[in-house]
């Protein structure tokens, strides 16, 4: 290459970079960045909004909400002014090469995904520095929301590294901590999104009884928030009674009851409802469940991430219409 293109191709890469950097300072709303990717993936990263909190391992098309290329140095710049301008979860991923871009990795170093909060009015810039995988360490400029959110992960991540490398004995202590340090995140944070995440989390759906009296103040908490995110959390808890229906419900056990008998004649005896409804590997996971297996020991003996094997088991509790690993072992 003569001095000349030599010339010309650092002044294209200024160029680039000051627009980037003038993108992420001033004018309509953007998330721009920079990961560092081998040649292994795609130079393409998407991002996806997500729903709930039940939907932050779900993948699909419809989620993927935009797109943008990453140059040869691993910037990017995605336009949020279409956003709405509350904050919500949105995914951010990248995918290896010839997968396709609803390929999702969880757990381990191929992992290819984080999350983030973002609205349709604020700029956020991020720099990915890690490799393997490209999204374990990242931080943000001047965005305290996105710094807390990744701050919780960082912490998940790390305690769940440290686990994995520790006996069965040991891991359990460390989840134990880990879980009381995710509620006491989300209870001392004043994001209702960064508190939510640190109590998803936490696995609350498995330990709902054991830590009653917290629920309770949590809900009262941030009973004001009114966000589908909240909404689909308050779903998770039994509400109260109306004693005034419990005949009108009586009556209508009664009237199922013989309903109940000629279904139940079509089920394997003993087979709780929904276990149809799961997948080959959720079965498999159910029946480790069953046996009192930790996360940690389903993750070793199933081959997947610790995160995936989380994913499936809140997928399990949904279908059966559980809500601990007590109940599972007692159906």
């Amino acid at each position: 290459m003569t001095c000349k293109g030599i010339v010309l191709g650092c002044f294209w890469l200024l160029l680039t970079s000051l627009s980037i950097a003038a993108e992420s300072e001033g004018g309509s709303p953007r998330l721009t960045g920079q990961i560092q990717l081998d040649s292994s993936w795609e130079r393409t990263v998407y991002l996806s909004y997500i729903p709930t909190f039940e939907d932050l391992y779900a993948m699909s098309y419809d989620m993927i909400i935009a797109e943008a290329a990453i140059d040869s140095l691993g910037h990017f710049s995605l336009d949020l002014s279409f956003l709405p301008k509350e904050d919500r979860i949105y995914r951010l991923h990248v995918v290896k090469r010839g997968d396709a871009p609803t390929s999702l990795t969880i757990g381990g170093l191929e992992e290819n995904h984080l999350f983030l909060i973002a609205n349709g009015a604020d700029s956020i810039r991020l720099e990915a520095n890690g490799l393997r995988p490209p999204f374990r360490d990242v931080t943000y400029r001047n965005a305290p929301a996105q710094t807390a959110l990744q701050e919780v992960t960082d912490f998940e991540n790390r305690t769940t590294d440290l686990a994995a490398e520790s006996n069965a004995a040991k891991r359990q202590f460390i989840e134990v901590q880990m879980y009381d340090q995710l509620r006491t995140i989300a209870d001392t944070s004043g994001h209702p999104l960064v508190s939510l995440y640190a109590i998803y989390l936490s696995q609350f759906e498995s330990n709902l009884r054991e830590h009653t009296d917290f629920y309770q103040r949590y809900r009262k908490k941030w009973k004001g928030e009114g966000s589908a995110y909240f909404a689909s959390f308050r779903r998770q808890f039994p509400g109260r009674p109306s004693y005034l229906r419990i005949g009108a419900f009586a009556v209508a056990a009664m009237s199922l009851l013989g309903l109940g008998y000629y279904l139940g004649g079509r089920r394997t005896p003993g087979e709780p409802a929904g276990l149809k409804e799961l997948t080959v590997q959720e079965r498999k996971i159910y029946e480790l469940l069953r046996k009192g297996a930790t996360n940690q020991e389903i993750s070793d003996a199933c081959h997947i991430g610790v995160s995936t094997v989380k994913s499936h088991v809140s997928s399990i509790y949904r279908k059966l219409n559980v809500k601990s690993r007590k109940e599972v072992i007692n159906m």
